[in-house]
């Protein structure tokens, strides 16, 4: 009876794996005859002779199967042969079958090679630490180079794979690790690719740390993400390796570890990929709190060392051919939401082109210009016009901010005739302002319209007649030649004394004379622009719209 420690008859195991057999127990009396154990792969048609036996309990190494079947069942017996003083006597074969369900060794090849996933370290490297071994059941050798050369027989396998979860710019695979205690050598191969890189030896002073006799038998490979990286084959023996591998995203690579010959001992494999840094753009020239639209635009820069060009995200929408480090946006009324993408060179080239890190998103307000004008009755009058009104004792008039703009808010003030200070002699604010002109005059009316960052003035000059003894003089005096340079005659229309003042659009005294007799010249050394004459004697008074020209 054959029996086994372990294993149990029917159940699975990997072969390579050495098992114990036994006849009668573990203390079973040695053979008489020549005993040897046989094997059948092929359901007991054929046998194939396994090690003799001197005694029991015996030792067997299950046998590999071969591609492409890996997984099998093996039948074993024993065969004895005639002891040597016995008469011929035939072969005696037990009929007593232990069968085995044999399996491959997870890792042993391509096809069921082991899955590792790298680790987002949060630094610009991804990683993984594996401890494993070549030795006992992994005994294919699939990995050999193509030049035949071989570290031992059998130079013993175990695959890897891995899934690139980014576009690395560099990939460094090694056995230079601690818990390394035996001669390797790494081949990385690019599946998606069908890009190879070859190492035997580290070589010489190149791992630390590493309480293996004999570091200089450890493996490293340095692999260079680059675009249209050409196929290679083995590189040469005792040198580290460094050469190009394309590393996109999604690429399925296998890393395969051979050990050498039948050595015993465990190997740490550290595979590191990298993705140099891509500094995160920031956007310059973003006001600090609301702009008004006359500023008209702005320039905003995200240069960004390192990055080769740039995308602009105006409110969530991608501006075509914006791809410089700055852009200048052209500022309309609302909230603009901007986003600079830096755009950074990928050695890897597609699909790993669009290697883009995005800013933070920066928010612009953009105030409306108030386009407000003063408005009396159902009149809006421009900047600069002139409202004539006459009364008796005096004169009271409700002026009102005229707007097609919301959100706007008002301010008023009034200058007296003759007021050359920036002190209004009456204020007021809301969207209607009245007032009451108590003597005849020419008086300035100014209205400030704001809108958040946005503010206008709008002037109104207001002559005032009061019909108190005084003629009704508007509209009596002239002036030519209108427009001029600078130099005018004012005629009145009957002779006298009179007072003359020039006021700017802004309610200004910018000239005070007087005029004896019906004609007066003014020779006028003012920039070119809109101002008001006011004339007033003899009971009369007016006001005429000066144009100077260049």
């Amino acid at each position: 009876m054959i029996t086994s420690t372990p294993p149990n008859a029917g159940s699975a195991y990997l072969w390579g794996t050495t098992i114990q057999l036994d006849t009668t127990g573990t203390n079973s009396p040695p053979a008489s005859g020549v005993l040897q154990v046989i094997y059948s792969l092929d359901g007991g048609a054929t046998w194939t002779a396994g090690p003799s036996v001197s005694s029991f309990p015996a030792s067997f190494t299950l046998p590999p199967l071969t591609p492409p079947n890996y997984t099998g069942t093996i039948a074993i017996a024993i065969r004895a042969s005639q002891a040597p003083l016995c008469p011929s006597q035939p072969d005696d074969t037990s009929d007593v079958y232990l069968t085995l369900n044999l399996t491959d060794r997870p890792g042993n090849r391509p096809a069921n090679a082991i899955p590792l996933t790298l680790t987002d370290n949060g630094n610009g490297t991804w990683s993984v630490v594996v401890s494993d071994s070549t030795n006992g059941p992994g005994t294919s050798n699939e990995a050999s180079p193509a030049n035949g050369y071989s570290r031992g027989n059998p130079a013993q396998d175990l695959f890897f794979m891995i899934t690139l979860p980014e576009c690395f710019d560099s990939l460094k695979v090694t056995t230079c690790h601690p818990a390394s205690n035996y001669d390797t050598r790494i081949h990385l191969i690019n599946a998606t690719a069908q890009d190879t890189i070859v190492n035997d030896d580290h070589g010489s002073g190149q791992c630390s740390g590493v309480p293996y006799s004999s570091p200089n038998y450890l493996s490293t490979i340095i692999a260079r993400g680059i675009a249209g990286s050409a196929p290679m084959g083995p590189s040469g023996v005792f040198s580290l390796s460094r050469d190009s591998l394309v590393l996109r995203q999604g690429d399925v690579l296998y890393v395969v570890v051979e050990g050498f010959g039948t050595s015993e001992g465990v190997f740490g494999l550290e595979i590191t990929g990298y993705r140099g840094g891509r500094p995160t753009p920031s956007i310059s020239g973003v006001p600090t709190g609301p702009v008004c639209e006359s500023v008209g635009s702005l320039t905003l820069d995200a240069t960004t060392v390192g990055a080769s060009t740039y995308e602009w995200i105006i409110n969530g929408n991608l501006v075509s051919g914006a791809n410089n480090a700055t852009y200048t946006l052209s500022l309309s009324p609302g909230t603009h939401t901007v986003i600079a993408r830096a755009v950074y060179p990928n050695p890897n080239g597609a699909p790993c082109l669009n290697d883009t890190v995005a800013s933070a998103p920066v928010t612009i307000t953009v105030d409306p210009l108030p386009a407000a004008s003063i408005q009396v009755g159902s009149t809006v009058y421009n900047n600069g016009d002139t409202y004539t009104v006459s009364g008796t004792g005096s004169v009271s008039v409700t002026f009102a901010a005229s707007s097609s703009v919301s959100g706007n808010s008002y301010a008023w003030a009034v200058y007296n005739p003759g007021n050359t200070t920036t002190t209004p002699d009456a204020t007021g604010s809301g969207s209607s302002f009245t007032h009451t002109f108590p003597t005849t005059g020419v008086y300035t009316v100014v209205l400030t319209s704001t809108n958040g960052a946005c503010t206008e003035n709008d002037t109104l000059y207001v002559d005032v007649t009061v019909t108190s003894g005084l003629l009704s003089g508007a509209g009596t005096f002239s002036v030519m030649p209108n427009p001029s340079s600078g130099v005018f005659t004012v005629v009145a229309p009957a002779a006298g004394s009179y007072e003359l003042w020039v006021l700017d659009v802004a309610g200004r005294e910018v000239y005070a004379g007087r005029m004896e007799g019906q004609r007066q010249e003014l020779r006028l050394g003012l920039p070119a622009g809109t101002y008001q004459l006011l004339v007033r004697g003899e009971g009369r008074s007016g006001v005429v719209r000066l144009l100077i020209t260049e």
